[in-house]
């Protein structure tokens, strides 16, 4: 598989409040902050991506194994690096927790785990030539519901990383 794209971030807020004479605004504007993915090893590379929406009952939890998942084609992927990581919570009710995955977990430990609310994202990306390394002692990546809310949640996932 050859991987090639951009990553982009743009926030452009602005604050308003109206005052008894005036209204004052406070914009914000960061600029666009993107990087280049080509395909390969190093820094801005990336050798695979991984994608899916995944459905997890209320209060269960499933984990990724990161050396172990297929891609679009059906071919085994076995990340070394991850260079970028999307999860999207799109239940209107319950809260996705990230981590806490009990053996081999990735990026966070045994007992952490973030939460992504109703509707939120997380977003990771790191471009550098080292990325997130994923081994036999971090590969697992644990999502569960927390139980919440009335039914299953769904989430979309995307992961971009290097298998060499």
């Amino acid at each position: 598989m050859e991987v090639s794209g951009t990553i982009a971030l743009a926030i452009n807020m602005t604050g308003i409040k109206d005052l008894d004479l005036s209204t004052i605004s406070d914009p914000f504007s960061n600029p666009t902050q993107s990087t280049t993915i080509t395909d390969g090893a190093g820094a801005n590379k990336a050798e695979a991506q991984f994608h899916d929406q995944i459905s997890i009952a209320d209060g269960a939890s499933t984990t990724l194994d990161l050396e172990t998942l297929l891609d679009f084609a059906g071919d085994a992927l076995d990340f070394t690096k991850v260079k970028g990581l999307m999860l999207q919570n799109l239940s209107a009710d319950a809260t996705l927790l990230v981590g806490n995955a009990a053996a081999n977990p990735f990026w966070l430990t045994t007992t952490n785990a973030i939460p992504v609310p109703p509707g939120g994202r997380l977003f990771i990306e790191c471009h550098t030539a080292a990325g997130i390394t994923v081994d036999g002692t971090h590969s697992d990546l644990m999502l569960t519901h927390d139980g919440t809310g009335t039914s299953a949640m769904l989430v979309n996932i995307w992961i971009l990383g290097e298998t060499t």
